[in-house]
């Protein structure tokens, strides 16, 4: 039986926003396996700030944050 779904979201809004803009994100559903009820729903949008503020803090204070490939040690100033 089916334990857990995740879906990608692309959400058209309906406002004064220019044309084409959406809400991006991902929801997580978990399932209980005896009664195939959900047990555990979590909905992550995107930022709707470009780019967010918090991962531009958070690479100012730490540069390596934000890195989702391998980099050569010390190749970052500041970083790892």
């Amino acid at each position: 039986m089916l334990e857990s779904s995740l879906f990608h979201l692309h959400k058209p809004l309906n406002s004064h926003l220019p044309e084409g803009s959406a809400i991006k994100g991902i929801s997580f559903y978990e399932i209980d396996t005896d009664t195939g009820l959900i047990t555990y729903v979590r909905d992550v949008p995107e930022s709707g700030i470009k780019p967010p503020p918090l991962g531009k803090i958070a690479r100012q204070f730490r540069p390596a944050l934000g890195v989702f490939q391998p980099v050569a040690f010390g190749s970052r100033k500041g970083g790892l």
